[in-house]
This record gives C-alpha cells, structure tokens and sequence, in this order.
C-alpha cells in the first residue's frame, strides 16, 4: 500500500514538474517575443528621427506637415519625435513656428 502511495506521489510530482515546466517554456517564449517587438520598435523609432534629423538638413524650414507627408506618419508622431529630439540635445527650433529654421546641434 506504501509504495502504491509512493508511486502515485511521484506520478503527481511528475505531472506537477511538467506543467510548471510547459508555463515556464510559454513564459520565456512571450518575453522573448516581447523584447523582440520592443528592439524593432526602438530601432523604428530610431529610423524616424535620423528621416527627421536628414529632411531637416536638407530643409532647415521644413514644417512638421510636410516632415509627416514625407515620411509617411501622423504630424503627432512627428511631433513626439522632434520633443525627443530636442529633449537629447540633438535640435531646436530657432524662431517662429511660421518663418522659423530647424536647428540641427548634433548628428551622432
């Protein structure tokens, strides 16, 4: 009777080990797919704002209407891109909104 008890407790252990070890397996599967998604968003973003730096060497008045038209997003992305911008020292704005220049301070 013992070892009939024995023998049920280590099939239950068994099954135990291998349900946490299939969650576990799902787990490092989704973060792994989560740092994928978030490497190829940050190098995304990264692509943006070097479209963003070069358009506005070419065209130091270029608007953010036409930097959206340009590369194909939303004027608000553009505008999160250029606050990012600004914010890591890279560009400013000198002037006005209308009539002003784009400002490039670094490239690297």
């Amino acid at each position: 009777m013992i070892a009939e008890t024995d023998k049920k407790t280590d099939e239950s252990v068994e099954k135990t080990v291998q349900k946490t070890t299939e969650n576990c397996i799902e787990k490092i599967k989704t973060t792994q797919k989560t740092v994928q998604k978030t490497v190829e968003n940050y190098t995304e973003n990264e692509k943006t704002a070097q479209k963003i730096v070069l358009l506005m060497l070419e065209n130091p008045s270029i608007t953010k209407a036409q930097l959206s038209e340009s590369i194909g997003i939303s004027v608000s992305a553009i505008s999160q891109q250029i606050a990012k911008l600004k914010k890591q020292g890279f560009i400013h704005r000198e002037g006005a909104d209308k009539g002003g220049k784009w400002i490039i301070i670094k490239t690297d």
